[in-house]
């Protein structure tokens, strides 16, 4: 685990217990959540919009993550009883105090979204097909809906649970595995770059499939799904964007040798440096989290940025050779 910078690791994230997501209610005596007000909690009782979790966090490393606004009536209620198999493994022997009932839930980046993917796919099977992409499966369609299906306990009476005793840095750990990790060819290594020969980018970090989260360290644990939103890549140069790939799709190409012309451009992620000299390149990646408590759900983006140093030296000329290409991280 990299270490959090600790003036900047106590954050707004006390607040997150009051911030969660409304569902539509399962009981006719709960109180209506209105969404211009703010979160509800379980159904029920409605938090400010102040409450919301939002603020950035800076790691040893000078990665930044930035969490945003929790997104409001962001799921819906899947109608059908839960499944013995999707209930937590805790409470299938110890089920919470009260009077309440499991419900499912779908979650997607906004309402109108979640409304969609629930309407074209009204029963929990079909819900969990959708939204459930393995890596042995074909990545979607690039304008494929984000989205996740939960059980979670809807209790007859909402009562916020206490703000998490557990360390906040396990939280923010959760999430720096997101940062963009590049991937360059030329390798930038004791060689360094080419001037005035392309650059091929490509990020590390598998963006094509959902990513499960696991424990977040808060409230006793919170399951979570990452989904990547949008990766952008941009560098100091005089043509600073490389490139800004969206969805559940690959950042990049990694160069291969013997299947791409070592002197040919990159057709996504790449970049010419025509100037040798120190060059900086900063990533980011924003992916939108998923995430349920014992008895709440939560959606909210998160958005992780690193820099990474490209050293660009002397053309070289290219003889039948890769131009050390070959050797990439």
């Amino acid at each position: 685990m990299r270490a959090l910078t600790s003036a900047l690791a106590l954050l707004l994230i006390a607040p997150l217990f009051a911030a969660v997501v409304p569902a539509r209610s399962a009981f006719a005596d709960d109180p209506p959540a209105d969404p211009g007000d703010g979160s509800a909690i379980g159904g029920g009782a409605t938090s400010p919009l102040e409450e919301y979790i939002q603020g950035s966090i800076v790691n040893k490393d000078g990665t930044e993550l930035t969490v945003g606004k929790v997104s409001g009536n962001a799921c819906v209620t899947l109608p059908g009883e839960v499944s013995p198999a999707d209930i937590p493994e805790h409470y299938r022997t110890n089920p919470p105090a009260g009077e309440g009932k499991w419900e499912y839930q779908l979650c997607s980046d906004n309402a109108d979204d979640a409304q969609t993917v629930a309407s074209q796919n009204p029963t929990v099977a079909s819900a969990k097909v959708y939204c459930t992409i393995d890596e042995n499966e074909p990545p979607p369609p690039v304008d494929h809906r984000p989205c996740a299906v939960f059980a979670y306990w809807h209790p007859k009476i909402n009562t916020p649970p206490s703000a998490p005793d557990e360390s906040r840095d396990s939280y923010f750990e959760s999430f720096f595995q997101f940062s963009p990790d590049l991937g360059t060819s030329p390798h930038n290594g004791a060689l360094g770059l080419i001037a005035n020969f392309p650059t091929w980018y490509w990020n590390k970090v598998e963006t094509r499939y959902p990513k499960a989260v696991g424990d977040l360290g808060l409230f006793g644990g919170l399951a979570a799904t990452a989904w990547h939103l949008n990766t952008t890549l941009d560098t100091d140069d005089t043509d600073p964007r490389i490139c800004s790939v969206s969805g559940l799709t690959k950042v990049g190409i990694e160069w291969e040798p013997g299947k791409y012309d070592p002197a040919a451009p990159s057709r996504e992620c790449g970049h010419t440096y025509h100037n040798m000299g120190i060059y900086n390149v900063h990533g980011c990646s924003e992916w939108l989290i998923i995430a349920v408590g014992p008895f709440f759900v939560i959606v909210f983006p998160i958005t992780v940025c690193s820099d990474t140093t490209m050293t660009v030296k002397e053309s070289q000329v290219l003889i039948g050779g890769d131009a050390h290409r070959a050797p990439v991280r």
